[in-house]
């Protein structure tokens, strides 16, 4: 019989082995749920306490929501500008939670932090911004400093999300680049626009060149664009040639050589550099008069001095004319019966009606070819008689209208201000800070401007249209018909104050020849201003290549 030890040992065993399996399996299986959860199931995130009991807790799964970043479109990245306010663009940021505002970078600094996606125009002393079509559109009203920037555009979304857009960069450069003329022909000189009081007045500016092929040398910043051309006076005859031709100067020297000048003409030479950032030199016109050296022809030699002798005159012998009888008169005659008057027509009517033709068709083929508005009408008629102003110092084409419109009111014109026949015209003075103003012309490329008033460029030209549309053409064609029509007036009034003296006449043929004075005469004879570009409106304009 085995003892009491022996048998507790063998009942216990078993069951200690069975608890430590139990133990063990338990703790396995524990730890390889903890180690699966978080290896593979979504990470839990605490919901709103419920109000009604704050020991209970829910959990939820929240969705990433992409951002797509703002896509840049201008200026585009590594791009030359001479805009110190250059309007920057680019596409809108795309979410599904919604975008709710952007934000602008200027060399890595949030210069606009919140641009509101949900304001469709956005006018700030500093800045203006406008929504289209997915774009957005901003200026900045000051101006920025020459030279390399950056710029770029986050997008924030309603959830807190943001993206960013890619780095890109410009380069502001608006100096003029400077025209030194050295030397034309055997005329030596330093005449340099970055130093006006180095160039002469106008009336200084005749050289007399000795050959008909004079040679122009002289400097230029490179590289630029830079053009010649050598324009024929108003007298000229028919053989005169007209020579223009642009080259790429890319060392900084300038050289070119006229040929085949016309002696004792007055030729206009015109200088004109443009740098890869767009600005535009306009050297001062001069002009250069071929002069041929007389040939000094020697004279043969004298062998002696041979003195001629006098040889006497011939007697002179008078002559007594002899008389010659008186022929009988005449006999009375006998007076002719006189003939009744004969009745002249009065065409006093006629010249009435063709006068008034005249004038009424030169002014309304005038106001529709410039696409003058009727309420305007009056104005603009009153600039064709008293085209010469006060305070003109900007240029443009000749009769282009331009629309300025208050920034926040476009649809609205502030203020209509019309160019006369020479491209000149004014701003008024109280203008707001900040314009838009439209430049049109039938024919020509619309061009928009927004900035400040003063800070309008001078000379700003509209471009031709390659193909323009019907109606310009048709505007163009009833423009050039005017000079008929004046001309129509000019005839008939001349006429009536020859045939009879009515003031009416005498007032109508004044007011034509004041009409065709102003905008066919006076803007080909009038002399440039020596210290203004030259306009490409005027007669002595410069011709494509």
């Amino acid at each position: 019989m085995p003892s009491l030890p022996r048998c507790l040992t063998i009942l216990v065993l078993p069951l200690f082995s069975l608890l430590f399996s139990l133990l063990f399996s338990l703790l396995f299986s524990l730890l390889f749920s903890l180690l699966f959860s978080l290896l593979f199931s979504p990470q839990p995130a605490l919901a709103l306490e419920n109000p009604a009991s704050h020991s209970a807790q829910i959990q939820a799964t929240v969705p990433e929501f992409k951002v797509d970043a703002p896509i840049l479109i201008a200026p585009s990245n590594y791009s030359l500008t001479n805009n110190p306010t250059e309007p920057f663009e680019w596409l809108q940021a795309v979410s599904i939670q919604g975008i709710s505002y952007h934000t602008f970078y200027l060399d890595g600094q949030p210069i606009i932090p919140k641009i509101l996606t949900s304001i469709p125009t956005i006018n700030t002393p500093d800045y203006f911004i406008y929504h289209l079509n997915g774009r957005l559109y901003l200026t900045l009203k000051n101006p920025m400093a020459e030279g390399s920037h950056t710029w770029q555009v986050s997008a924030t979304s309603v959830g807190g999300t943001t993206a960013y857009s890619d780095l890109w960069h410009f380069t502001i450069d608006s100096t003029l680049p400077p025209i030194i003329l050295r030397q034309v022909d055997q005329n030596q000189m330093y005449w340099a626009t970055h130093d006006p009081n180095s160039i002469p007045p106008y009336e200084d500016r005749h050289l007399i060149v000795t050959t008909s092929d004079p040679l122009i040398l002289g400097q230029v910043e490179a590289p630029v664009s830079f053009k010649y051309a050598l324009i024929c006076p108003l007298n000229a005859l028919a053989g005169c040639r007209e020579q223009s031709i642009t080259v790429s100067e890319d060392d900084g020297n300038f050289a070119h050589r006229f040929t085949d000048l016309e002696p004792h003409y007055i030729y206009f030479v015109y200088l004109i550099a443009t740098d890869l950032a767009g600005n535009t030199t306009y050297f001062p016109v001069f002009t250069i008069t071929y002069t041929p050296k007389k040939p000094i022809i020697p004279l043969p030699p004298i062998p002696g001095i041979i003195t001629p002798t006098p040889t006497p005159p011939p007697p002179i012998t008078p002559i007594t004319p002899e008389p010659t009888p008186l022929p009988p008169l005449p006999p009375t005659p006998t007076p002719t019966p006189s003939l009744p008057p004969v009745a002249i027509p009065d065409y006093s009517r006629l010249l009435h009606s063709l006068i008034v033709f005249g004038l009424l068709l030169h002014l309304s083929l005038s106001i529709l070819g410039a696409r003058i508005k009727l309420s305007q009408s009056l104005r603009f008629i009153t600039r064709l008689l008293i085209p010469i102003t006060r305070g003109q110092k900007h240029f443009t084409n000749p009769y282009a209208t331009l629309e300025i419109y208050h920034p926040d009111h476009l649809n609205k014109v502030l203020k209509y201000i019309f160019a006369n026949p020479f491209g000149a015209y004014s701003l008024p003075s109280n203008l707001p800070e900040i314009i838009f103003v439209r430049f049109t012309r039938p024919g020509l490329n619309l061009l928009t401007w927004l900035n400040k008033p003063d800070q309008l460029p001078q000379y700003l030209y509209l471009e031709k249209l390659d193909d323009p549309p019907f109606s310009d053409k048709l505007r163009r064609f009833l423009f050039h018909s005017r000079l008929i029509a004046i001309l129509i007036a000019i005839i008939t009034s001349a006429y009536a104050v020859m045939v009879s003296s009515y003031l009416y006449f005498v007032i109508y043929l004044l007011i034509s020849l004041l009409l065709f004075t102003n905008q066919y005469l006076l803007p080909h004879f009038l002399k440039p201003n020596p210290n203004a570009k030259p306009l490409p409106s005027s007669p002595k304009t410069l011709k494509n290549n």
